[in-house]
């Protein structure tokens, strides 16, 4: 599924929907068929399609892959051998706005240390030749982990997709959509978040200040309304859970 991804954004930002707005940084003095024609801005006329494709939804080409990452809760983003920005999803965007080390500036990715940034320029360099490499940004609670791909290898000035590693400020998303989705009452998604951290029914009684027998009833109901046979079988399955990011993109 990963490469199919890569291939669907890959060609997508190389041929733009016309008129399309997303979050592609507008680069100009480039045209169509040059290297680096990923930072093409959409046209603002329709060109002929050289690939007449079905739009799925009302939306095709870029917007129909923009919509599916926006679902995805960890940064991609496509960044080019200068650090200019061409491509973030919505987790991207929230990540570098929160992030002491990885920030947007206007249209480039910015590092505040030179030999982070450095790394990260020489690995997208790499992806010219088809490498790809874990890139490690920051140290202690700000450690940022970079994974960067090749989207063209071979193709002179092809930018790279660079992808975030997984925050743990979003991890708790996919674990609230899992109990919305099994309609967990409050309570119930908090003892869930608990045994999820690892803490035991006593510890979850001691720290909420109610009994544990509550506490063991409201992991009674957590198991019939997911169909957990036990607290191991409910643990593997949030751990199971697929990396979903829903609707959060007004915050």
């Amino acid at each position: 599924m990963e490469q199919a991804m890569l291939q669907m954004l890959s060609a997508a930002l190389a041929d733009p929907a016309p008129g399309l707005s997303a979050r592609v940084i507008p680069m100009p003095g480039l045209s169509r068929g040059e290297p680096g024609t990923y930072a093409q801005a959409p046209a603002t006329h329709p060109a002929p399609a050289r690939r007449p494709e079905a739009p799925i939804g009302g939306l095709n080409g870029l917007g129909l892959v923009q919509t599916i990452l926006d679902h995805v809760h960890f940064g991609v983003t496509v960044v080019g051998l200068d650090l200019e920005l061409l491509f973030a999803n919505q987790a991207a965007l929230r990540e570098c706005a929160r992030n002491p080390v990885v920030r947007i500036d206007g249209e480039r990715l910015v590092l505040l240390d030179p030999y982070h940034r450095g790394e990260l320029v020489r690995a997208i360099a790499g992806t010219q030749s088809g490498r790809w490499k874990l890139v490690q940004m920051g140290r202690g609670d700000d450690r940022t982990m970079l994974a960067v791909l090749p989207l063209r290898a071979g193709q002179p000035g092809a930018p790279a997709l660079v992808v975030f590693g997984v925050s743990s400020d979003c991890r708790p998303l996919a674990l609230q959509f899992y109990a919305q989705s099994c309609r967990l009452s409050p309570a119930e998604t908090a003892v869930l978040r608990a045994l999820n951290d690892g803490l035991l029914p006593r510890e979850i009684a001691n720290r909420n200040k109610v009994a544990l027998s509550t506490v063991r009833s409201q992991i009674g109901s957590i198991r019939d309304k997911t169909g957990a046979r036990s607290i191991t079988d409910l643990i593997r399955t949030l751990g199971a859970l697929p990396p979903i990011m829903p609707a959060m993109h007004g915050g």
